[in-house]
């Protein structure tokens, strides 16, 4: 019984370590950022909605923003949605929006998941879990 409890909890740990490991980011210049759907990458889902998730941008001026949430084109504008937190905040405002001229835009770092890691990802997890299961079964064999 504890050594399932053990297992379980190793399971658990693995995932929320892993999990991070399936989101694949990106930076993107303003140009991508307005390029047309069949030239975008994955990481480039400006025009449509939710929009693209986004992690952060710098503008013209050389500044970093730091904002967790979602972004989308609205004419000549970016507009995020979603939790900013700039220099010397410590808790990020969320439930934020941004807007931001694409001409004072220089890039945006953008997140996706990917479908491979994560299909690589839940297998693992999938084979990990039927083998610690069948050496708990084994082991319960040889005690009994």
């Amino acid at each position: 019984m504890i050594r399932r409890r053990l297992a379980a909890c190793r399971v658990v740990v693995l995932v929320s370590v892993s999990i991070e490991s399936c989101a694949a980011h990106r930076t993107l210049t303003s140009a991508e950022v307005v390029a047309p759907p069949k030239e975008a990458s994955r990481f480039a889902r400006f025009a449509a909605e939710p929009g693209q998730e986004v992690t952060g941008y710098v503008t013209r001026d050389g500044m970093k923003h730091e904002f967790h949430g979602r972004a989308r084109l609205e004419g000549d504008t970016l507009v995020l949605r979603g939790a900013a937190q700039d220099r010397g905040m410590e808790e990020p405002v969320t439930g934020a929006t941004e807007r931001v001229a694409l001409a004072d835009l220089q890039s945006v770092r953008s997140r996706t998941v990917d479908p491979l890691r994560t299909t690589l990802l839940v297998t693992g997890l999938v084979v990990l879990g039927l083998v610690i299961h069948q050496f708990a079964v084994d082991a319960k064999h040889v005690y009994d």
